[in-house]
């Protein structure tokens, strides 16, 4: 029985599978960016207290 649902799962996913990578895709791309963008925090500051902004 777990086996007859294992491989109805398996070909279930192979189905869908063009429609899983799209969020896969924009998931990675997101968290990408996040942490690019908290890399260059410290680096925006630095440059923000050279003009004259600092906090």
């Amino acid at each position: 029985m777990i086996t007859k649902g294992l491989s109805y799962g398996w070909l279930a996913t192979r189905r869908r599978l063009r429609e899983m990578v799209l969020p896969a895709i924009t998931t990675a791309t997101g968290a990408f960016l996040v942490v690019l963008v908290f890399g260059l925090s410290a680096g925006i500051r630095v440059q923000s207290a050279s003009l004259g902004h600092a906090d």
